[in-house]
């Protein structure tokens, strides 16, 4: 009996791992999309950027350590790397997470700003990285950081300011992969939104974009028409948890929405992954 139970858990291991060398190799070789990975974390935010060539990072953590087996559904066995992470700002239902995949995965750079490495949890993810040599890149407005198929644009924070709203200190990037594009802006509010209309007042097409996540989990307090109207997205993502106390997302973030006819997808019940190919837009 003993024997034949041994069987079975070989055979199951056996099977496991051709699957993930399936899943690997596929992309490797044969995959020519660009993913964006909304992970479902309850209510907090973790989105996985994955590019083509192969680039991965993680923007934001969530609020507890289940983004680590949320990863685990992507990335193999063999390669528990991720080319960056992003702590947008300092809420614990953003980055919490982000310290337990310092420990667990190998990350090559951890991008946070100025607001942040002074926070309590900016101290413990500073630690982390120390600990496990993950090399800290402070980002502010204008930074780029050019990945192997993925191109990132830092549009906001601005260090010289001063923020009375920490949510307002949320990096926000502008994410260009080779078939398409998608906005990240944290927990930023509608003042900030309207302050990144007027700073690409003259180039408006860098807010214009394929995917847009709607700010604070779709709070009334960000994702406002003018903002809506500038990235004209196809999609917009909502992350948040089922039930959740605040009550998001606002039904006047969807009436907004709808009126710009965006489609809404989101994370409640699994993750939510939209690819991008040269055939198009795929939301899974």
């Amino acid at each position: 009996m003993k024997k034949k139970i041994l069987i079975y858990i070989v055979i199951f291991i056996i099977i496991l791992g051709i699957s993930f060398l399936q899943n690997y190799i596929n992309k490797l070789f044969f995959q020519q999309t660009d993913s964006v990975i909304a992970l479902q974390v309850g209510q907090g935010d973790a989105v996985l950027l994955e590019s083509d060539l192969g680039a991965r990072v993680l923007v934001d953590g969530g609020p507890d350590n289940s983004v680590v087996y949320r990863l685990g559904d992507y990335l193999p066995l063999f390669d528990m790397s991720l080319d960056g992470v992003f702590m947008t700002h300092a809420d614990l239902d953003h980055v919490l997470g982000t310290i337990e995949v310092m420990r667990r995965y190998q990350v090559k750079y951890l991008f946070i700003t100025d607001f942040i490495k002074d926070k309590y949890l900016g101290q413990l993810a500073l630690q982390e990285a120390e600990k496990n040599n993950v090399n800290v890149v402070i980002v502010n407005i204008g930074d780029v950081i050019d990945l192997s198929g993925m191109k990132i644009s830092v549009l906001w924070p601005d260090e010289s300011m001063n923020y009375s709203n920490a949510n307002d200190t949320s990096i926000v990037i502008r994410v260009d992969f080779q078939y398409g594009s998608v906005m990240l802006t944290g927990d930023a509010s509608i003042d900030i939104e309207e302050k990144l209309i007027n700073i690409f007042s003259n180039n408006p097409e860098i807010l214009d974009v394929d995917v847009l996540k709607a700010g604070h989990h779709g709070s009334r307090t960000a994702t406002g028409p003018a903002f809506v109207e500038a990235t004209s997205p196809q999609f917009a993502i909502i992350s948040a948890g089922l039930n959740n106390k605040f009550g998001h997302p606002h039904m006047e973030v969807i009436d907004i929405l709808n009126k710009y006819n965006v489609k809404i997808v989101d994370n409640v019940y699994q993750d939510l992954q939209i690819e991008f190919s040269e055939n198009g837009l795929v939301v899974y």
